[in-house]
């Protein structure tokens, strides 16, 4: 899952703890709005996921609420409230909710101030035995399975391709901690290799037709030959031109 999107809960009122999986990336406003038991939420990623939020000209804190002061401190001089509706009520409504972090130390994006508003101090947080995906494995797996949807790879995915690969190359978890095989995890990297190898054969196409003799020598001599012959055409050109000014200067 890596989206929960707008209103996707609809307003349960019995769930009392959430747990968010490593591959979530965004929580729609008004999510898991009207959550009114929710007691405690459990993410499961090493980077907090992006909270969603759309003005709402009746969004507004009171002095007495929870997160008023935290709030206010940073936007009360503009006269806004951060429309984030995205956990029970609008952010700093109510008092913070439980939140249990996985056990890596590489945790990201959980002080912000909304999560703060929302669930607390990091250091306040609860932490899981769980490890999280390494953002590396996260990207790798997301690129993967986009490459792995291309019927025909072109020079357009080239970006994708080495997003992927550079992702590849950081990734130091076993996808198979996380429920995937080793046939999927195969199948993952050798479409994305095949859509590097086919990238590559694109870009280093050679122009015009190639002969026999040019097919057995090293790239250096053929971009030799190349520049001789340019040099050459050049050289005709310009004594092309001297002639026709010498004949009509004689006229």
């Amino acid at each position: 899952t890596r989206v929960i999107g707008f209103y996707a809960g609809n307003a349960n009122t019995n769930v009392k703890k959430i747990v968010l999986p490593d591959s979530l990336r965004t929580i729609g406003n008004y999510a898991f709005y009207g959550y009114s038991g929710l007691e405690s939420v459990e993410f499961k990623s090493v980077t907090a996921p992006a909270l969603e939020g759309h003005y709402d000209k009746d969004a507004k804190l009171n002095e007495n609420d929870p997160g008023y002061g935290l709030l206010h401190d940073q936007f009360g001089m503009f006269g806004l409230e951060l429309c984030y509706f995205n956990f029970i009520d609008l952010v700093g409504k109510k008092n913070p909710i439980k939140m249990i972090l996985p056990s890596n130390k590489e945790i990201k994006g959980y002080d912000s101030l909304v999560f703060q508003a929302y669930f607390g101090k990091v250091e306040d947080a609860d932490r899981s035995d769980y490890v999280a995906m390494q953002e590396a494995l996260v990207n790798f797996l997301d690129y993967a399975k986009k490459i792995a949807k291309i019927e025909k790879i072109s020079l357009s995915d080239e970006k994708l391709v080495n997003d992927a690969i550079a992702a590849l190359n950081g990734v130091s978890q076993s996808a198979t901690s996380y429920g995937y095989t080793e046939e999927e995890w195969n199948a993952l990297v050798k479409a994305v290799n095949d859509a590097k190898s086919a990238i590559d054969a694109m870009k280093n196409v050679p122009v015009g037709p190639v002969t026999d003799e040019q097919s057995e020598m090293p790239v250096w001599a053929i971009a030799l030959i190349s520049v001789a012959a340019a040099v050459v055409a050049v050289g005709m050109i310009v004594s092309i031109l001297l002639i026709g000014k010498k004949k009509g200067g004689k006229q």
